[in-house]
């Protein structure tokens, strides 16, 4: 087994299709960190006295609001809070919050945000995980495809007869290759980002760089899961445009149809929200006629949860082992009761 190992991994690596979307592996996630280092920039002096300006002519348009407020507060919505006995800096103060609201920095008027791990993996970090999903998908489908386009599988059988053994050593190859690149490109983008984050002085809460390692770590499963998800679809089919159809038509057909038959229903049961609630620990979605429950014992008035519900990580991460045994046992069956070409 050890000896069919290395031979695949070693096909695998001098596929010219595979090493095209390796490059891609790391070209894309190089341009997603230069878009977010670029989008959390410091403040320049030049944004700043820009912003000053702005902020000049928006304080006075507010205090002229301010005044107005301050001599008929009830036009305002501030009726009730003005009692009668109400001097005029405190309705002037009410006022500046109705109208203005809390104190606004320069970097609160941009709107930047800051360079912070979990800003980072919400946006960016599930970005490059996508991304390289993707690209193990097609790498995977790829790698057997060549083999079934050129009838190469007979004489590979020929060294080794048991089917087994062939079918289980590609899918080590693959999975191998695309764990390694996953576990390698996730590593280099997130060194990155903690360096820049320091070189900026961006303070990190506790606890952070943990929750960035747990989901990380799961996105590696997720590429991994992929790669094998594309070798074992084109071994079933023996096509990879065919493999590919099927997996385009369920994800994007496969979503868009039930939403629009059962809407926000029919969630639970999708692949990519299922995969959102496995790589983020959690997907919230929204159920149309659920029942909203209330509270008003909190400092900000009367709060809910609107219908919304979570679908967990467990919830996820089982739906997909399902599809993935589903998938493998299928190819696997196909690859020893088929005739082969």
């Amino acid at each position: 087994m050890g000896t069919l190992l290395r031979t695949e991994l070693t096909r695998l690596r001098w596929r010219r299709a595979v090493l095209v979307l390796l490059a891609a592996c790391v070209l894309g996630p190089a341009l997603i960190l230069a878009g977010e280092a670029w989008n959390t920039r410091p403040v320049s002096d030049a944004d700043r006295h820009a912003v000053e300006l702005e902020l000049t002519a928006h304080r006075e348009a507010v205090e002229r609001d301010v005044a107005r407020c301050t001599r008929r507060p009830e036009e305002y919505g501030l009726g009730v809070e003005v009692g009668p006995g109400a001097t005029p800096d405190a309705v002037a103060t009410l006022c500046r919050e109705r109208v203005w609201g809390p104190p606004m920095s320069v970097e609160d008027w941009i709107g930047r945000p800051r360079l912070e791990p979990a800003h980072v993996a919400d946006g960016a970090g599930v970005a490059v995980v996508v991304v390289l999903v993707v690209a193990t998908l097609l790498a995977g489908a790829t790698f057997v495809g060549q083999d079934w386009a050129s009838g190469s599988l007979s004489n590979q059988l020929l060294f080794e007869p048991r089917r087994g053994r062939v079918w289980a050593a590609k899918a080590l190859a693959v999975l191998v290759g695309c764990a390694g690149t996953a576990v390698l490109v996730l590593t280099l983008f997130w060194l990155a980002v903690w360096a820049l984050g320091r070189a900026r002085g961006v303070p990190v809460p506790d606890g952070a760089w943990g929750d960035v390692a747990a989901m990380q770590a799961r996105g590696v499963l997720l590429v991994a899961g992929s790669g094998i998800v594309g070798y074992a679809l084109t071994t079933l089919f023996r096509s990879t445009v065919a493999a590919l159809g099927l997996v385009v038509a369920v994800v994007v057909l496969g979503t868009i149809l039930p939403l629009a038959v059962l809407g926000s229903g029919a969630e639970p049961w999708l692949i990519p929200m299922n995969a959102g609630a496995f790589l983020q620990d959690g997907y919230q979605y929204w159920v149309e006629g659920g029942v909203t429950e209330y509270s008003c014992a909190t400092p900000e008035g009367c709060v809910g949860d609107g219908g919304s519900r979570t679908l967990t990580l467990a919830q996820g991460a089982t739906y997909l082992a399902a599809l993935l045994t589903a998938t493998l046992s299928a190819s696997l069956w196909s690859f020893h009761a088929r005739d082969l070409p």
